[in-house]
């Protein structure tokens, strides 16, 4: 699909997600990636301060020191979350394809990755579902950035401590 310039929007947001491509592929291979919808706050934005995109959270994620891989649908989140192995994947539910939950399923198939599960889907039922199948924790929308940041490195935390038991 051809960018078209007289929408800026649209040149930045596919200048972000290819530049994500091409710059991941070289890099990836540390404890430290990051599986990110790129669809995160496109609906609903992230409030306190952020960005209302997945952009803020990507530029706010990279300034941490992790290096985020952009999933355009469910297919490929469980594609690259294979190829990958992230050390955590945050996750929509409401992504095109598959949705999050499904995701969410497969990737345990194979992975012990932290998920944290990162949706405007707020009811309890929802939340229970996405733990039961496999997340780790569950964020609703509108939340800050500084939280997501937060619950992101609480996640690794845990996981590097689990990781330390067993070997």
């Amino acid at each position: 699909e051809e960018l078209c310039p007289d929408d800026p929007a649209a040149v930045t947001y596919e200048a972000l997600v290819e530049a994500k491509r091409a710059v991941v592929r070289a890099i990836m291979k540390t404890a430290s990636g990051i599986l990110l919808d790129p669809e995160l706050g496109a609906a609903q934005a992230i409030t306190d301060g952020s960005l209302p995109s997945s952009a803020g959270l990507i530029v706010a994620v990279e300034a941490s020191g992790y290096t985020v891989i952009v999933a355009k649908d469910g297919q490929t989140a469980i594609t690259l979350a294979a190829s990958d192995a992230p050390a955590l994947i945050l996750l929509d539910i409401m992504m095109p394809m598959i949705n999050g939950y499904m995701v969410c399923e497969k990737i345990r198939e194979f992975s012990t990755a932290p998920i944290i599960m990162l949706t405007a889907l707020g009811e309890t039922d929802d939340k229970v579902k996405g733990l039961d199948l496999g997340a780790d924790d569950y964020i609703t929308k509108p939340v800050s950035i500084k939280e997501v940041l937060a619950r992101i490195h609480a996640a690794l935390r845990r996981s590097r401590l689990g990781q330390s038991e067993y070997q």
